[in-house]
């Protein structure tokens, strides 16, 4: 299914449901869901592009007929509940009032096209605000605790990443310098000012403006311009006398970096790859959607994230909020399609921003090699 030709199968059919329900990158989840579309998902062992929807709102048969033109096998069906019920679940957690603690606490969510269930990761401290979150909508979510793997970034080769000296490159592990200031994150990927100044991005969440970021002994940035609203969690890292380039750490693995040739949004239901400071690279990672994710910290979420997991297995932790999502391409080189914004308990779904949403709410463009 990651072949070119199945993805250019793919692609086609996306391009049907867009027509259908709206396209993802310019309208929200719930306006998608409220004309029916619950979601959509690949099933490796049959092969099979598989479309969810309430059958109350759309004809299966004649969609059905519209996604028969591709050689790959597509199957509508239909979800376990109604899009008015699981529009009345999405208010209730984007209200953030079931429980007096809801509106402090750390947790994500998307819509899971496998079940029809709003799947809500909690940290393990926050069992008591989860418990009244299942109490309040019952089968309409699936509530998780997390307990973080502890082991999953010992592995990772000590490379540059680690100690990313000028001129910098996107997937360093960054530090604020002066502790308490800030979190441990990850850059994202080198980027062009409007006024032509190069530099790099991260999470909004990291930090506040003017908090200088150091890689291990090298002065890395000062954040500014720091956007962290219902719809935006990000911010420019940039300081005098500092250089950026073009690559990206892609460690563990070979190559170790790769150069930013281009930059492209992700695809529903392609593969991409994720280089975290803490996990290292991660690949094989399925987009699950392009604007249902939403991520919550600090009385903020931060909704219309695209969604990418990998069952079963850690691809993304804390510290490795603003890392780069990609693809690879040829000659060790990259195509950058976004950044990462959280992470589940469990730690084998990430969510991000599109990378056309960093460039066009920073005002940046990504630089490429």
């Amino acid at each position: 299914m990651a072949n070119d030709a199945a993805q250019q199968e793919v692609a086609a059919i996306n391009r049907t449901v867009s027509a259908t329900f709206g396209d993802p990158e310019s309208v929200s989840a719930e306006h998608q869901l409220a004309r029916g579309l619950i979601g959509s998902t690949i099933e490796n062992t049959t092969r099979q592009y598989v479309v969810v929807v309430d059958p109350t709102l759309v004809d299966r048969i004649a969609l059905q007929n519209r996604l028969t033109n591709t050689k790959l096998a597509v199957s509508v069906r239909a979800g376990c509940f109604p899009a008015r019920e699981l529009l009345r679940a999405r208010s209730v957690l984007a209200s953030q009032a079931w429980h007096p603690k809801a509106a402090a606490a750390t947790y994500t969510y998307y819509l899971d096209a496998h079940n029809s269930t709003y799947r809500v990761s909690f940290a393990g401290h926050e069992r008591e605000v989860g418990t009244a979150l299942k109490e309040a909508l019952g089968s309409l979510v699936t509530v998780e605790f997390g307990n973080r793997p502890t082991s999953a970034g010992q592995n990772i080769l000590a490379g540059g990443r680690f100690n990313d000296a000028a001129p910098h490159y996107g997937g360093a592990q960054i530090t604020p310098q002066l502790p308490g200031t800030g979190l441990l994150c990850t850059a994202g990927f080198t980027v062009v000012f409007s006024d032509g100044r190069p530099g790099s991005v991260t999470a909004g969440h990291c930090a506040d403006n003017f908090v200088s970021y150091v890689s291990g002994a090298n002065p890395y940035g000062f954040t500014e311009g720091r956007l962290r609203n219902s719809s935006q969690d990000m911010v420019r890292l940039y300081t005098l006398f500092q250089t950026y380039d073009h690559f990206i750490h892609t460690d563990p693995g070979a190559p170790v970096q790769r150069n930013v040739t281009g930059k492209a949004n992700p695809v529903l239901n392609s593969s991409v790859c994720v280089s975290g400071s803490v996990t290292g690279a991660r690949c094989s990672l399925t987009v699950t959607s392009l604007n249902g994710g939403t991520a919550c910290g600090d009385g903020i979420c931060t909704n219309g994230l695209f969604v990418a997991s990998r069952p079963g297995n850690v691809i993304c932790q804390p510290g490795d909020s603003g890392a780069p999502f990609y693809t690879q391409a040829a000659n060790n080189g990259a195509t950058i399609r976004g950044m990462l914004i959280g992470a589940t308990p469990s730690s084998d779904t990430c969510l991000g921003h599109r990378v056309s949403q960093v460039e066009s709410g920073l005002g940046v463009t990504v630089s490429t090699g």
